[in-house]
């Protein structure tokens, strides 16, 4: 794994810093800035630059990718709007995807409290991949309303009077994660249920990448979701395709009115930065010069 990460960071463009200038050609719009975030509550990752933190205090706009994430009500609210997405199709069952022999990894997950098993099988999987995603601590740090960094973000904009909107919509983005099959989700989810119970372990890693600007690694965790050398090159494929690139290209695409305008301060998760698809080179097709800044 380690090497592997290594020879992505020399092969992976625009994978070393997380904030990003944008400026345009002509002059004639203020500059723009990118920051490629991770979607943690920890307080290390909250500690932006001073000049990250000025350039949001002072921006004409602050775009994340849903502006829903600045107010946990409303992103509970936007959830159960498309219940649609979570539910499995009517008079199926999400347990009768999962092989007999691998159910146990899920049973035992840590993160999952055995009242909730009872109803777990009306969900889809990808939904229960979410749950076993964050570690217990991470889990308790958000029950105690300790906002993940988008949202302290958000929040920090909107007490300096500076617009908050959102680059996608939730129920866009529930569409692409339930737009795996449901055989596929499965997969997904036994493989990160199996190291579930290394879930902080794993957060440490793209918290410690994360803070030493290794965005090309975490590029690659991301597209593959589980931390193993033996990824699922079907799962792999729709990560990368679906859930990063396809949606690099509509941030992108719904970004540039922003950019045209100037001073806008774009906030979105950090797998979405790098790579010849991604946002930093994106935006450079697009006509812009997009500079690292830390």
């Amino acid at each position: 794994m380690s090497a592997r990460l290594a020879t992505a960071e020399t092969d992976i463009p625009n994978g070393q810093a997380a904030i990003w200038r944008i400026t345009d050609k002509t002059g004639k719009a203020k500059p723009s800035h990118l920051l490629g975030t991770i979607h943690l509550t920890d307080p290390r990752v909250h500690a932006l630059p001073d000049a990250a933190r000025h350039a949001i205090e002072t921006a004409s706009v602050v775009a994340l990718e849903i502006k829903e994430v600045v107010d946990p009500a409303d992103h509970l609210r936007a959830y159960y709007r498309n219940a649609r997405f979570m539910a499995m199709p009517l008079g199926q069952d999400m347990w009768d995807l999962i092989p007999d022999e691998d159910e146990h990894f899920i049973r035992e997950a840590p993160q999952i409290p055995p009242e909730r098993m009872i109803t777990l099988g009306a969900v889809q999987p990808w939904m229960v991949v979410v749950m076993l995603s964050y570690s217990n601590c991470e889990m308790e740090r958000q029950k105690a309303d300790l906002p993940m960094l988008d949202r302290a973000i958000g929040q920090l904009a909107k007490n300096r009077g500076v617009p908050v909107i959102g680059l996608e919509k939730v129920e866009e983005q529930m569409a692409i994660l339930a737009g795996a099959t449901l055989e596929q989700q499965a997969r997904m989810l036994v493989m990160t249920a199996k190291y579930a119970d290394q879930a902080a372990d794993f957060a440490e890693t793209f918290t410690q990448l994360y803070l030493a600007r290794r965005l090309a690694s975490l590029w690659v965790l991301s597209r593959q979701g589980v931390p193993t050398d033996q990824p699922d090159p079907e799962i792999s494929a729709y990560l990368e395709n679906e859930v990063v690139n396809k949606r690099n290209r509509l941030t992108a695409e719904r970004a540039l009115p922003l950019l045209a305008e100037g001073n806008a301060f774009i906030a979105v998760g950090s797998a979405h930065l790098p790579g010849e698809q991604g946002l930093v080179e994106l935006l450079r097709q697009a006509g812009y010069d997009v500079t690292a800044v830390d």
